[in-house]
């Protein structure tokens, strides 16, 4: 609630207005507005006076009451001083210096327990319980220009002309038909005066004055594994944030968002935070955590906005909904949904919320294209009109890779007629020694996906298709070693494993494109086309054809022959010796 030029509560003598003056309007500027948002100016205080000059010498005077509630507030006005006590209307619907002598309120927002001034709340709950009958009211309207800061805030202003002195409720409203960026911000009711004032030299003017609105927006920011060293994870700007992880691996999310604000008295309270993960993400809606935070800084490095005293309960502070396919404010699909509006009152002492919540990599992974995460959030942004929110966004991201074999074959120094049956791969990391599982993949590409803890029959010993090809998929970033476990018969198997490493890709703005750097084949294998997100490797076999020899075949058919002949000899000397030593062969 700005408040500008208060009504004085006091009548003033004759003004004598100069020669050739004309009319009692002045005008209102409206600092602070954003670009295409609408000021709209209620005149819901009358300030009354006759003219006793003649011709083109005016001499306005006062009369009494001086000021007057408007007809279609009065009996509000009046209600609202019984039930607080209060007497802002007296009698003739005239306004009281109880009501004129209130102090000014240059600040504009309630603190976070929703208490303000006495004329902000006066006027927080007139356009509360108005909010339809002073639709109906006389009123003049103006929009933002386009200004705004470096951050954001909006520097316009609006100037609505031609007002009838008096007491003005001044409103602004967002209307998303306007401009791309109306909506950001919110703004609280104001109350400013059109009224006479007087010079030291006795002239008489017209006070327009000039009050500066005090808009408040809520964000949002998203941040993937913040936890985890060694990558942008996106906290504290906006759609940014990536990672790389492997099938199975969870995933660690933290939101964090302003607490709108909003007046006791308005009519709609909106504040939802809606989350949709990709299909290739599982989540964990039993593991969400709500985290109210009093600090003042947004992004705190001691972990104090995660304190478990300061954990929010389900049901009590936010509905969650994971049920139902349309969650969000606009009916657009969300994984899940946790909803402040009917526990704003709870909430409101929080600057900030801190949600963390958890996701598995699923088998919906596919190498090189990106895991998105989305986060919204959506809050009233008319706290004075129902059915209008303001939707902000931000997203991060993670990656799946993969290796892509090339198995080739050679003989006599040339490539293979045709690709032999038999070749086998296990992988394993290269700070590990047991080899990965994994299962077929069915997808149009095929190969083989890193198992998961659900998949039943899986493999460590992964065969080449009949282009000697594998493709393995679900890896995440680091170095490897192939083992080749099985080798087609006559070739040689490699004497140990060979090393690859799956090294991410960045774009111009250091975040994780989905590729690697060494997915492009070398320039024996330029026929390859490469494949987002897959590093490239050739691993060859020889076929093997023995030992080589030398001297020619006679040597051999030589030593045989003669070998055969002293077999003979000896043969026929023991038959004849045993001729000689027998009686019966004399």
């Amino acid at each position: 609630m700005a408040v500008g030029m208060m009504l004085t509560g006091t009548v003033t003598p004759a003004m004598a207005a100069p020669a050739g003056a004309s009319g009692v309007t002045g005008s209102i500027t409206v600092n602070n507005v954003q670009p295409g948002a609408i000021v709209t100016a209620y005149r819901i205080i009358a300030v009354n006076y006759m003219d006793e000059g003649s011709g083109d010498m005016h001499s306005y005077i006062p009369t009494d009451p001086q000021y007057t509630w408007d007809v279609e507030v009065a009996g509000w006005v009046r209600k609202y001083g019984q039930v607080n006590k209060l007497s802002y209307i007296g009698d003739d619907d005239r306004v009281t210096e109880d009501f004129t002598l209130l102090k000014n309120d240059d600040m504009g927002l309630p603190d976070p327990y929703g208490s303000t001034s006495d004329i902000a709340r006066f006027m927080d709950r007139l356009s509360s319980d108005l909010s339809n009958k002073i639709q109906r009211m006389e009123r003049v309207t103006a929009k933002g220009s386009d200004d705004l800061r470096e951050d954001g805030m909006p520097t316009g202003s609006a100037v609505l002309t031609n007002l009838p002195v008096g007491g003005y409720l001044l409103i602004i409203r967002n209307h998303s038909d306007q401009y791309g960026s109306v909506g950001d911000w919110t703004y609280r009711p104001m109350f400013t005066a059109v009224d006479f004032q007087t010079g030291t030299d006795g002239s008489w003017s017209i006070d327009s004055p000039m009050i500066h609105a005090k808009p408040s927006r809520a964000g949002i920011d998203k941040s993937v594994n913040e936890k985890i060293p060694g990558h942008d994870n996106g906290k504290a700007m906006s759609d940014t944030g990536s990672d790389s992880v492997g099938v199975g691996d969870g995933v660690r999310f933290d939101l964090r968002t302003d607490v709108p604000v909003f007046p006791v008295d308005a009519v709609d309270k909106s504040y939802v935070i809606a989350d949709h993960m990709d299909t290739a993400l599982t989540p964990d809606p039993d593991g969400i955590k709500v985290y109210g935070y009093t600090g003042t800084d947004k992004f705190p490095t001691d972990g104090s906005d995660e304190r478990p005293e300061n954990l929010l309960k389900a049901g009590d502070d936010y509905t969650l909904t994971t049920d139902t396919t349309d969650l969000d404010a606009d009916d657009n699909a969300a994984t899940w949904r946790l909803d402040f509006t009917d526990t704003y009152e709870r909430i409101r002492q929080y600057p900030y919320l801190h949600v963390i919540y958890t996701a598995t990599v699923n088998s919906n992974a596919t190498p090189g294209t990106p895991i998105l995460n989305r986060a919204k959030l959506q809050y009233a942004n008319n706290p004075y009109e129902m059915n209008s929110h303001r939707t902000v966004m931000d997203r991060v991201r993670v990656y799946t890779y993969g290796i892509n074999l090339l198995k080739t074959f050679h003989e006599n120094g040339r490539p293979a007629a045709n690709i032999p049956d038999g070749a086998r791969f296990s992988v394993t990391r290269k700070t590990g020694s047991t080899p990965l599982r994994f299962v077929k993949d069915d997808d149009a590409a095929g190969g083989y996906r890193l198992a998961t803890d659900a998949d039943k029959e899986t493999l460590d010993s992964l065969p080449i298709d009949a282009m000697g090809r594998l493709l393995i998929k679900g890896l995440d970033e680091g170095d490897y070693l192939l083992t080749e476990t099985a080798t087609p018969v006559g070739y040689a198997k490699p004497s140990k494993p060979v090393p690859i490493a799956i090294t991410p890709s960045q774009g111009t703005d250091d975040q994780l494109d989905g590729d690697v750097t060494n997915g492009t084949p070398d320039a024996d294998h330029a026929d390859i086309t490469p494949m987002p997100g897959y590093s490239f490797i050739s691993i060859d076999n020889v076929k093997s054809n023995g030992l080589p020899q030398t001297g020619g075949l006679g040597v051999f058919i030589g030593l045989a022959a003669g070998l055969i002949l002293i077999g003979l000899g000896v043969g026929l000397w023991a038959v004849e010796r045993s001729r000689r030593k027998d009686p019966s062969c004399d």
